[in-house]
């Protein structure tokens, strides 16, 4: 995998601490509260492994990660109802 694809999902910043994309900041601009996204990640992030969970070689970047790019993206969208997050 490059080091510059959008699933990478964390790099080494200054000081060795790992610095993880996409920022916090750009995904709370998508989003009421952290408390949305963190749902919202996980829901997608379980679709994700139920698809690759039976496909051998899948790939091997973490679901939660995958999740939070497609987010940032635009390519997954959620909205709040009653009963909870769709």
């Amino acid at each position: 995998m490059r080091a510059d694809s959008p699933f990478d999902g964390e790099q080494r910043g200054r000081e060795g601490t790992v610095v993880l994309y996409p920022s916090i900041d750009q995904l709370m601009t998508l989003t009421d509260s952290k408390y949305s996204l963190v749902v919202a990640t996980s829901k997608r992030a379980r679709q994700l492994q139920e698809q690759t969970m039976h496909q051998p070689g899948s790939s091997t970047t973490k679901n939660v990660s995958r999740a939070l790019w497609e987010i940032s993206a635009g390519k997954v969208r959620f909205y709040r109802t009653k009963e909870g997050l769709k």
